[in-house]
Formats: structure tokens, sequence, C-alpha cells
């Protein structure tokens, strides 16, 4: 039990992300409603709200400055701040984040989603709710190299201390105005990521990246990880794959909050997502009936937005991309 715990310590321990304000930017919908036939857990959330609107400036802040840590691997990041702390010259942070931002700038240019801000928040929903950390940097690999890594848009892990397994997730991010364009979408990524006959098998390309351009720096932890792995290892049949698909979609409620009222918005308004929420959550369900992949795992993670276009202009001009 003790190495156990250990592991599962050691693991949250590679989350250097805080997330004290996390519940500030982001409520959460509780729904007690089952999906029967998938295993599918469902993660409901909002933007909070502030003065009668959705705080979309305070959000978009707060997904700002975890773009940092979802863009650049731990031991470059580290680079960086022992440079801070042996000159005490505050250039290094500008650096950092200057590197950050030019990722995204490059990911744009590219026509890549890992330009919008989608993918991020993905990252964030992992981390912060889900306890998982990033093991290998998308961001970085998409727009610094030229090899080939269309797979999975995020790839973390977690360890569940009372079962003994190593939970490795793959995250399919979609920003569209419909529901059901996003669920389409996912469905379709995850059919071919799991097993595309033309092209091979993403998903085995993700787990050399995995191998590749695992980001954790401790030897013995990265050693005990990738014999998770490892089909000749004894840790390999104590694993598990669940895909974590992130749709964020357009919402009209929002842009007619008024119709609700002051007093008491936010238990107004969640009575109405609430319906919203769990018709999308059985249309996930049937989707992935109809897709024949009803075998795999999933969370689910819905959040409704305003105006995807205020969302991303929002984030380009933060990043300086717009002016």
């Amino acid at each position: 039990m003790t190495e156990t715990i250990e592991l599962k310590e050691r693991i949250e321990e590679l989350i250097e992300c805080k997330y004290d304000g996390f519940d500030s930017r982001l409520a959460e919908l509780k729904c007690e409603s089952g999906i029967d036939d998938v295993e599918l857990s469902c993660k409901f959330y909002y933007l909070t709200f502030k003065g009668g609107q959705p705080s979309i400036d305070e959000f978009i802040d707060f997904i700002y400055w975890k773009a940092i840590y979802f863009c650049i691997p731990y031991s470059k990041r580290k680079a960086y701040v022992d440079k801070y702390l042996a000159t005490s010259d505050l250039r290094y942070w500008q650096d950092l984040s200057d590197k950050a931002k030019q990722l995204f700038i490059r990911a744009k240019s590219q026509k890549l989603t890992t330009g919008e801000p989608g993918e991020l928040i993905l990252f964030i929903l992992l981390e912060a709710v889900m306890k998982a950390p990033q093991i290998v940097c998308k961001m970085n690999l998409k727009t610094s190299t030229n090899m080939p890594v269309h797979g999975s848009d995020a790839i973390h892990i977690s360890y569940d201390d009372g079962t003994g397994m190593l939970c490795l997730y793959w995250g399919e991010s979609k920003l569209r105005a419909e529901v059901s364009t996003a669920l389409d979408e996912t469905c379709e990524s995850i059919v071919n990521f799991i097993g595309d006959k033309e092209t091979g098998v993403p998903r085995q390309r993700d787990l050399e990246i995995i191998r590749d351009h695992i980001t954790i720096v401790d030897d013995k932890l990265k050693t005990q990880i990738l014999k998770y792995l490892d089909p000749y290892e004894p840790e390999s049949n104590n694993i598990e794959e669940c895909f974590a698909c992130f749709v964020g979609f357009e919402y009209n409620l929002l842009s007619r909050l008024h119709t609700l009222g002051r007093n008491q918005l936010a238990k107004q308004f969640e009575s109405k997502y609430l319906e919203r929420a769990i018709s999308a959550a059985n249309l996930f369900r049937d989707k992935i009936k109809e897709n024949d992949i009803k075998h795999l795992k999933f969370v689910f993670f819905l959040v409704p937005f305003r105006d995807l276009r205020e969302l991303r202009s929002k984030f380009l001009r933060k990043l300086g991309v717009l002016e």
C-alpha cells in the first residue's frame, strides 16, 4: 500500500500549475444522472457570472497564465527558472512567457488546432479536476518538429491507489457552435485514433511518442511509469485507457441572461443548463454506440460559451496575435 500511495502522490506532484482560482472561474453543474450501457463520466461546467454576464475576460486571464505549463516541458521551464534564480534577472521570466506565446503564434500560422484555446482548456480540466498531469507536451512537438503527431490532442495520466490502476488519458478537444457537430468530430477522431487501416494506428504512434518524449525528468519515476506501457512487464496488466473529451459550444441562453433576472442568476441558469447538459450527454452516448466504440472508457467535459469567436479573439489578443 505504501508503494501505491507513493506513486499516486508522486504523479500528482507533477502538476506544477496552481489551480486555487479554478472555482472562481468555472462553476460545476452537479448532475446525478447516470449514462446506461456506456462507461461515460460527465463533468459539466460553466463560466461564473460577474455583473450578470459570463466572466469571459477573467476566464481568458486564468487560462492565459497556464499556457507556459501547457506549452513548455518541465526540463525547458526549469532551465529558465534556474537562470533567474542564479542571476535575479527578470528577463528569463519574460523569455519563458515569450516562448509560450510564440508557440501559439506558430501553431496558428500552421493552422493547427493547438493554436486555439480549446486544448489549453482541456489541459486545465484534466489537471485541476482529474488530478492527471500532462506527460507529453504535444504543443511543443507539433510546432517545434516535423514529426507526425496527429494523434490525440493531449496525453495525461493519473493513478488510483484504490484499484492499483494507472489511467492513461487520451485527450480530444472541440470548440464548435453545435454540440452535435463537436461530438460527431470527436467520435470520428477516436475511431481513427484507435485503428485507421489506411494510415496505420495513431494510438500506437502516440505510445511511441510517450516512450520517446515523456516529460518526467525523475528517472526512477519515469522508469516506473513506462513499465505500464511495456507488454513484457507485469505492470502492463494494471493500465486502463480513457478518452477525455472536451466540448466547448455556443449556448444562446448566455446571450439572453437578462430574461432570467439578476436575483439568483446562477441558480436559474443552472436549471436550464442542466437540461441542455443531460441532452448532450445522452447524445454523446448514442454517438458512441453508433460508432461502435462503446467498449472504451470516456470522461466528458462540457462548457458553454456565449460566442466562440469572442473566446478565440480575446485569447489571441491576450497572446498579442491580434491587435
